[in-house]
């Protein structure tokens, strides 16, 4: 038994941050597991976001902007897409689908 079954048969459930391939393999274990895909608001802002942490050199951001640009493509597939224009609604957002 994988570890995400394990939680989700103790009823305490979980929130994985997990990439578009890591979500497949949830689904495929839990099908009724609810994905949540958290989107930019535009490729602009996901980019000033990426720069202004100060934390990830030239190659690590290219390399973070190729990889959101292939997984938002990907978006369609979750069940639920949160844009992320401002963190407190975004939690609002996430607290809500958790709550019902």
């Amino acid at each position: 038994m994988s570890d995400v079954q394990t939680v989700w048969d103790s009823h305490n459930g979980a929130i994985l941050v997990i990439d578009t391939q890591g979500k497949e393999c949830v689904k495929a274990e839990l099908p009724q597991a609810v994905t949540v895909f958290l989107l930019p608001p535009s490729d602009i802002e996901m980019e000033r976001r990426l720069r202004d942490r100060g934390t990830d050199t030239e190659a690590i951001i290219q390399a973070r902007l190729h990889r959101a640009t292939t997984e938002i493509k990907d978006a369609y597939t979750y069940d639920e897409v949160i844009v992320n224009y401002d963190i407190n609604d975004t939690v609002k957002a996430i607290r809500k689908l958790i709550l019902g």
